[in-house]
């Protein structure tokens, strides 16, 4: 199971949203981001507010990502047993 901590921008720890999934197999992160996009309102909506984001590689741009406690770069890959922490961009990018 993977625990994804959601925050909204400039957010503190009382007000992160925990989901947590399932992985059959390592996901590469950029995918990992995209898929949560589908499956959560939140990072959906964070998704039209930064427009359209035209190379997948880009969204770490966007979003902080932390795996572990660590920025996730475009290469890792989401492992079972993993904790995200994905803090979504200010409204307007």
């Amino acid at each position: 199971m993977v625990k994804i901590e959601i925050f909204p921008p400039l957010a503190d720890l009382l007000t992160k949203k925990e989901v947590f999934l399932t992985l059959e197999e390592p996901m590469n992160i950029i995918d990992f981001i995209l898929w949560v996009k589908e499956l959560h309102p939140d990072v959906s909506r964070a998704f039209t507010s930064v427009g359209k984001i035209a190379n997948p590689s880009d969204l770490l741009h966007y979003f902080l990502v932390l795996k572990n406690n660590e920025i996730a770069t475009k290469d890792e890959y989401v492992m079972e047993n993993d904790v995200i922490k994905l803090i979504l961009p200010l409204q307007g990018g």
